[in-house]
């Protein structure tokens, strides 16, 4: 027995091509940098709101990371800096 969800057509999220796009989608932003402890290379996701450090898991080996948001000026978010807890 199989359960099928259908949505409207206007319920449906917008697919995001432009990198652009990405980088800011529901005013998050997201950030290229590597786990410091299994070295893969990840797309962290900031809130441009929280800019206090916090600790996430590493989405390949779930080791915990400190991430602390590096905020511009005007509190636009230009990078992280990701450390081992």
């Amino acid at each position: 027995m199989s359960i099928m969800s259908t949505m409207d057509e206007d319920e449906r999220l917008p697919a995001v091509s432009d990198p652009q796009d990405e980088q800011s989608f529901h005013g998050l932003s997201s950030v290229q940098a590597a786990c410091p402890w299994c070295g893969e290379d990840l797309e962290w996701v900031l809130d441009p709101s929280n800019t206090a450090t916090y600790v996430e898991d590493c989405y390949v080996c779930c080791r915990p990371c400190l991430v602390t948001p590096q905020m511009d000026e005007q509190g636009q978010v230009q990078g992280a800096t990701i450390d081992c807890e």
